[in-house]
């Protein structure tokens, strides 16, 4: 029978996990749903309300700024997981600390959005790329620090698109399922910007990670070993792009 979602209660009891989550509209994948809502959706919602009704564990969640989120995983202690991570994300920092990480929980899609009239657009093309503030476009990195592209961040979605929208960017590097939904709210912006899946895009997993807790960890790598069929439910709910389902021969591992 169909895993059913119900609504994800907060634990308000002593024996809690604090999960740290970025606070940012980030769904269908993670966070809130607009920058107007106060719960947590999206298909992170769902893994954890399913995980915590088939272990056990209580858990609770504080959404803190994307950077303030490493500070407070590898240096204040005070969060007991990270929710989303990667291996890759912070190399630096993290060199200095142990940290253990889940098996991977989601596939994500990063990629580049330019406007309909660039859809010809080559990477030397984009002299300005935006992104959200905290956020790395791993792709282009090289051509940042070389001066050959301007990086402007911003720290809504919304923000970004627009700027892309009004041309006062090239590019945008963004998550391919926040960008649509987040076009869906806009008048005719499907037709105005689109992800051109000819220039770079990275493909990756989220990861749950954790200095404290490496043992909880084992009983979550178990959930996801023996629960495919609840993250397959959770990833066709939310219609999350798989890399099958889209074409392009830039991609970044």
């Amino acid at each position: 029978m169909p895993w059913k979602q119900k609504k994800l209660n907060v634990s308000k009891t002593k024996n809690i996990y604090v999960v740290g989550t970025e606070d940012i509209a980030f769904f269908p994948h993670y966070g809130r749903r607009s920058n107007t809502s106060v719960e947590l959706d999206g298909f992170a919602h769902g893994f954890f309300l399913a995980l915590s009704e088939q272990t056990g564990l209580q858990l609770s969640f504080n959404p803190l700024p994307v950077r303030r989120l490493f500070h407070s995983l590898l240096v204040e202690n005070d969060i007991d997981f990270k929710y989303p991570d990667n291996p890759n994300w912070q190399q630096e920092l993290k060199s200095l600390y142990k940290v253990y990480y889940s098996k991977a929980i989601s596939q994500y899609i990063d990629g580049t959005f330019v406007h309909h009239q660039n859809m010809l657009y080559k990477r030397s093309d984009i002299r300005k790329i935006g992104t959200i503030r905290g956020f790395t476009p791993e792709p282009y990195t090289g051509d940042i620090a070389q001066g050959d592209m301007e990086l402007i961040e911003l720290s809504q979605i919304e923000h970004m698109l627009n700027a892309l929208i009004q041309k006062h960017v090239d590019a945008v590097y963004v998550n391919i399922d926040v960008a649509k939904y987040k076009l869906d709210s806009f008048a005719l912006s499907q037709q105005v910007i689109a992800f051109n899946p000819h220039l770079p895009y990275t493909v990756g997993n989220y990861y749950l990670s954790t200095v404290k807790h490496p043992s909880v960890l084992k009983r979550i790598d178990a959930f996801i070993e023996t629960n495919p069929d609840i993250i397959k439910e959770l990833i066709n709910r939310y219609q999350l792009t798989t890399e099958s389902s889209i074409t392009g021969r830039n991609l970044v591992e």
